[in-house]
């Protein structure tokens, strides 16, 4: 039973550590869509926003 739950243990760590990527933009597939990246406004002040739209394409 032990040997087991080292496995596993083991296994999973070797998952965990493999799904870490440095750069996640570079090694992207064609299929999993368009990523958008922002930049944040810092003089902007959203404070007098209530509701914001996301256009469609």
């Amino acid at each position: 039973m032990k040997k087991i739950s080292f496995y596993l243990i083991v296994i999973g760590l070797a998952i965990l550590n493999g799904s870490c990527r440095k750069d996640a933009i570079k090694n992207l597939d064609g299929n999993e869509g368009i990523v958008y990246i922002t930049e944040h406004d810092s003089t902007k002040s959203f404070a007098n926003y209530h509701s914001f739209k996301i256009a469609d394409w």
